[in-house]
């Protein structure tokens, strides 16, 4: 028999999503794109899990209209020229953002929040670079209209007592174990696009570091045909009501994935 408190403790807790790197792009895009397998599981995973938070942790967009290597060893053409370019890419993330809006209101979800990612600072720079700053990635994407909590690229935001941000704070090999020792604090991060973890003990207890993988396409024409480390993955987070929390990394191959018990398969 579960004692009244730790009931009422319980009906306190909290599960949530985390969603990594989508790179959501316009159709034909050469390099971003989410898979469209991965995406159909994250949709089917959040009417299974009825999370009451959702987290994107970053790099929900392509951008390679406005990317910060595109034109650099030429001069970047006009703002008129890319003007299509670019409400193109507007379009795309924002149909995604819509569709994760409807999956979430229709269980209820109640947070949700975007650490910026690396991409979306390309946004903001062109923003910047062309004095528009209605460019700036969180107005491209109506993050304040859909409701969504943001935090600026390199920033920390909270669940639980568990970190979450967009990552390359710490790189190289191992980097779940550099993160978890660098912060000494508890994270879970994209960026990297490879599903890693790190556990330390320190002073104030027990760490953990989780590196979550990606949603976007694995094939990049930028890479050459060279084999990586990536792989498709999200995260479910148990918050408990003191702020403990228990995270679950779900790893999805070739459009399969199980959730609480559950096979799910990309329709």
């Amino acid at each position: 028999m579960i004692p009244s408190g730790m009931k009422r403790d319980l009906m306190k807790a909290k599960t949530w999503i985390v969603c990594p790197d989508t790179h959501v792009a316009p159709k034909g895009s050469v390099e971003g794109g989410i898979d469209p397998k991965a995406e159909s599981v994250l949709m089917q995973a959040i009417e299974i899990v009825k999370p009451g938070g959702f987290a994107h942790i970053g790099d929900v967009g392509e951008w390679e209209s406005v990317c910060g290597y595109r034109w650099e060893r030429r001069k970047r053409p006009p703002f008129e020229w890319l003007k299509p370019m670019i409400d193109a890419d507007v379009e795309a993330v924002n149909e995604f953002l819509d569709r994760v809006d409807k999956k979430l209101d229709k269980v209820g979800c109640e947070e949700r929040f975007i650490t910026e990612g690396n991409h979306e600072v390309w946004c903001d720079n062109f923003a910047e670079e062309e004095t528009r700053p209605e460019f700036k990635a969180r107005a491209l994407m109506r993050v304040d209209e859909r409701g969504w909590r943001w935090h600026d690229h390199g920033k920390f935001a909270k669940i639980g007592r568990l970190y979450a941000t967009h990552g390359g704070h710490f790189t190289g090999l191992h980097h779940a174990y550099k993160t978890v020792m660098g912060l000494s604090a508890s994270c879970i991060y994209g960026h990297f696009h490879n599903v890693e973890s790190a556990h330390v003990m320190r002073l104030g207890g027990a760490c953990g570091a989780w590196s979550i993988g990606c949603l976007a396409k694995l094939e990049k024409k930028f890479l050459g045909g060279r084999p990586t480390s990536w792989s498709h993955a999200f995260a479910i987070v148990h918050v408990e009501a003191g702020g403990e929390f228990h995270v679950e990394v779900v790893d999805i191959y070739d459009g399969v994935a199980w959730v609480y018990g559950k096979r799910l398969e990309a329709k």
